[in-house]
């Protein structure tokens, strides 16, 4: 059949315009670019998601569905070539839920990202049959059951592993002189540079005198490693970090992993910082393994973890390309995370045994609930789609999940908001404070300090 005429830019501008895609801020130049790489992938497959994303809002009817569906096929050039998309509508119409409910929400919206995800994930396993699968808990959780979900026969080869940014830098630090070690942990992977308190706990070390609330920028992070290094400090500081070390390990064999199997950590990304620290600290152990990453998407920083011929990708976009997609994930992968959350607390460390010990939640009790009943229908979205018989190629399903997520992030639906923009994301490295999604100043170019989802709380207003 020949390949069919592609819609114009302006003509999917103009019905995203039509159905409220575009929110305040977000003007036709940001979705024009979504296109112009998107585009690349598949030519008309663009159109299916905005025609049938807009069927599935609440005030749609009967006539209405009919049309978008009719709408779709024309600009994809007929029945035939539509053909691919029948597995997709057919899972979106099994037992829709209500609208006003977490689990609209799984179905409509995680379910797609999850299933493109589980699609990829499922043939890098597949392609190489001696890497197991660590599913980082905590957000990694539902991204290694999307997996078991999507493909069954994969069970065996995945396993679920505590292993935070904040625990694998610290072990992954060689020693006082070990500046790199400490930069990443006290600077790079937070949200600001510590303090030199809060740099002190860290490392099982006295609270310095000297300006112990000032971060450690500049002069103040090398005055802070000469002091860690004096022999006073040096002993204390490797012992703490050692120890540290010595527990993470016991947590892997605690596993039961393949002896010298390739290890793919599965997470939501993004800069590979615990597959850099794992493999540091594999090395200092003398266990060293190839230890390769696959995420939701990464960030330029990622390319540290790329090394030794180890491997960081990222289903959804990789070192923070393409534009706009990827700043635009970025910007908001707190939202991504709260879908994705889990009732346990963060990671305080393990005890000798190497079992985790975990901070009480600080989610409300409310929204560990409905996160529970969302992830549901989301993995139950994903279970029906791994039945299907090729229900669409992998870098498809990816293009259709950047569109759901692009959506969802700049013109939420006011379900979404009701339901999601009080939730709060916790995440004390990347944020400190629990904070709320829609709290802070309503304005469109918000910073994330300021604002976690600024789509959300604008829609407030309207």
């Amino acid at each position: 059949m020949p390949r069919p005429k592609t819609p114009s830019d302006q003509t999917l501008i103009g019905a995203a315009i039509r159905r409220q895609w575009l929110a305040p801020g977000i003007g036709p130049a940001t979705f024009r670019a979504a296109i112009a790489y998107n585009r690349d992938l598949l030519a008309p497959m663009l159109d299916v998601p905005v025609a049938s994303l807009s069927a599935c809002t609440p005030d749609s009817d009967a006539d209405r569905l009919a049309a978008e569906e009719e709408e779709a096929r024309r600009l994809l050039g007929g029945p035939d070539h539509a053909a691919p998309w029948a597995a997709l509508w057919a899972i979106r119409d099994r037992g829709a839920p209500a609208a006003a409910s977490p689990e609209w929400i799984g179905h409509y919206v995680l379910g797609p990202v999850l299933a493109a995800w589980a699609d990829c994930a499922a043939a890098m396993l597949t392609q190489a049959p001696k890497v197991h699968a660590l599913a980082l808990k905590r957000d990694g959780t539902i991204l290694g059951e999307a997996v078991r979900r999507h493909t069954p026969a994969l069970a065996g080869r995945l396993s679920d592993a505590w292993l935070s940014r904040r625990s694998s830098a610290v072990a992954a630090i060689a020693g006082a002189h070990d500046r790199e070690g400490l930069a990443n942990l006290l600077i790079r992977m937070r949200h600001r540079p510590a303090t030199a308190a809060e740099a002190a706990t860290e490392l099982g070390l006295p609270c310095p005198s000297h300006d112990p609330d000032l971060p450690l920028t500049g002069e103040r992070f090398e005055r802070f490693c000469d002091l860690a290094a004096t022999p006073a400090l040096c002993a204390r500081l490797e012992d703490y970090v050692n120890e540290v070390r010595r527990t993470v390990l016991a947590h892997l064999d605690s596993l039961n992993l393949p002896e010298g199997s390739p290890l793919l950590l599965l997470d939501v990304g993004y800069a590979g910082t615990v597959q850099r620290c794992l493999k540091t600290i594999l090395a200092l152990a003398g266990r060293k393994r190839p230890i390769h990453g696959l995420y939701f998407g990464t960030s330029p920083g990622a390319l540290w973890a790329m090394t030794d011929g180890s491997t960081a990708g990222g289903v959804f976009g990789m070192l923070g390309a393409p534009e706009p997609f990827m700043p635009t994930f970025l910007r908001h992968r707190d939202v991504v995370e709260c879908l994705l959350a889990q009732p346990e607390g963060e990671l305080l460390g393990y005890n000798s045994s190497g079992h985790p010990r975990c901070a009480p939640s600080a989610l409300p009790p409310g929204q560990i609930a409905a996160a529970g009943r969302l992830q549901a229908a989301a993995l139950a979205f994903v279970e029906h789609w791994g039945r299907q018989e090729a229900p669409l190629p992998s870098e498809d399903s990816a293009a259709l999940a950047r569109l759901v997520l692009t959506r969802l992030f700049l013109q939420p639906l006011p379900n979404e908001v009701a339901i999601l923009a009080d939730w709060v994301h916790a995440d004390a490295t990347s944020l400190g404070a629990p904070r709320r999604l829609a709290e802070g100043p309503p304005l469109a170019d918000a910073s994330r300090e300021q604002m976690l989802w600024p789509a959300a709380a604008m829609s407030r207003l309207t």
